[in-house]
């Protein structure tokens, strides 16, 4: 939302075919050949709520045919074989009812809106990135230096080594933003943690027999660097400690 949207040629085709305003079940039938909208209202709805109050204002600001603005939708789908939320290029967020319905609570359900909806942010910047393949390598180190930018196309021409590192900065910084879009919102950032645990299974599972995911653990390191001093800590800490 703070660069123009530019997609790729093959984002382009996608979009072509999926569209701003024909249903999600098109949109996501680049990823399964059989695919739906999930026939609950109620549930589309909490969705759509959720999402919506997540969308940060710089980029509800933006007018309809600002080439930067994001044309977020959320469609809860029902598709085999995929029980994770992918953001497509055009702004549509699938998300499988079956990750709906194991969140316990809204503050679970748009911790994994959030994270969707930063990486949808930060896809302005792939595009750029991408052309950090033919740059130079003093300009491809700048870019490196600014851990803002965490450039994704740097992954494709790294080693391993350097493609791990780069890639759990992204989910740092993917982190990072969810917790700021969620506290920004009003969601609790201390349930962001459970919620990519109880996804991690392939089964639903109560949350001690699951072994803890890498996501999780990323977003218990950033409230323990970024939240510990925050309001809603010290007032836990405060209500733990026991009555003299």
């Amino acid at each position: 939302g703070i660069a123009p949207n530019v997609l790729s040629k093959g984002e382009r085709r996608m979009e072509k075919k999926s569209g701003k305003e024909v249903p999600v079940s098109a949109a996501a039938k680049t990823h399964s050949s059989k695919s739906w909208l999930y026939p609950d209202s109620a549930m589309q709805s909490r969705v759509e709520k959720i999402g919506n109050l997540l969308i940060p204002s710089f980029e509800r600001s933006l007018s309809t045919g600002d080439p930067s603005r994001i044309h977020f939708r959320f469609e809860v789908v029902d598709m085999k074989k995929w029980n994770k939320s992918t953001p497509l290029p055009n702004g549509v967020i699938p998300v499988p009812y079956q990750e709906v319905q194991r969140m316990q609570n809204d503050s679970q359900l748009a911790a994994l809106l959030a994270v969707d909806i930063s990486g949808e942010i930060d896809h302005h910047a792939w595009n750029e990135q991408k052309e950090a393949r033919t740059m130079g390598a003093a300009t491809g180190a700048v870019m490196l230096a600014d851990p803002a930018l965490v450039p994704m196309v740097a992954i494709w021409g790294a080693d391993r080594h350097e493609k791990n590192k780069l890639i759990a900065a992204e989910d740092d910084q993917n982190a990072r933003v969810a917790l700021w879009l969620m506290h920004r919102a009003g969601y609790d950032i201390y349930q962001a943690p459970l919620a990519f645990w109880l996804i991690a299974s392939k089964k639903p599972e109560p949350i001690a027999n699951i072994p803890i995911p890498l996501q999780t653990e990323d977003f218990y390191k950033e409230l323990g660097l970024l939240w510990r001093n925050s309001p809603q800590t010290v007032a836990a800490r405060q209500a733990a400690v026991p009555a003299a």
